[in-house]
């Protein structure tokens, strides 16, 4: 006979379970596209269209940050300011930050639809800024040609 306590916890594990690894699924891909940016790439103008509120040109730092903070302004309703951050390795400690926020939040609360709802926006951002990084224009870089003296 089935326990109706046991019945009632597996389905909000499910759904917490699920969020997760569409939150993980999104991020994998993210990382994977950033692993083929470059540190000038980083901070060069982002061409598109706004993924987060992001201006035209804005950088890809510039859009890691403003797509973190709105994570953390969303899950945890936070109404912090975005913070100034200029630099690759400190933007993407924040993202991974606001998300190891984000799947505790998950874990440790009752799934409500609302939340649900943030989850999957959260994911449709990530995955939006993850191809507009992948299709932005290749950075042009100066070509050094090294001088040999033969004296």
């Amino acid at each position: 006979m089935n326990n109706p306590k046991e019945t009632d916890m597996t389905e909000p594990e499910n759904i917490s379970s699920k969020l997760i690894n569409d939150l993980e699924t999104s991020r994998v891909n993210l990382m994977a596209i950033l692993k083929t940016v470059t540190e000038p790439d980083f901070l060069t103008g982002l061409p598109g269209e706004s993924v987060v509120g992001e201006q035209p040109e804005d950088s890809i730092v510039t859009l890691l940050v403003r797509l973190a903070h709105q994570e953390e302004k969303n899950v945890r309703l936070s109404e912090e300011k975005i913070p100034n951050i200029t630099e690759p390795p400190q933007a993407i400690h924040y993202l991974l930050g606001v998300r190891w926020d984000t799947n505790r939040t998950i874990k440790n609360n009752a799934i409500s639809p609302s939340l649900e709802i943030i989850i999957q926006k959260i994911v449709d951002r990530e995955n939006a800024a993850a191809k507009k990084i992948a299709s932005r224009p290749p950075t042009v870089r100066a070509v050094q040609i090294p001088i040999i003296d033969t004296n």
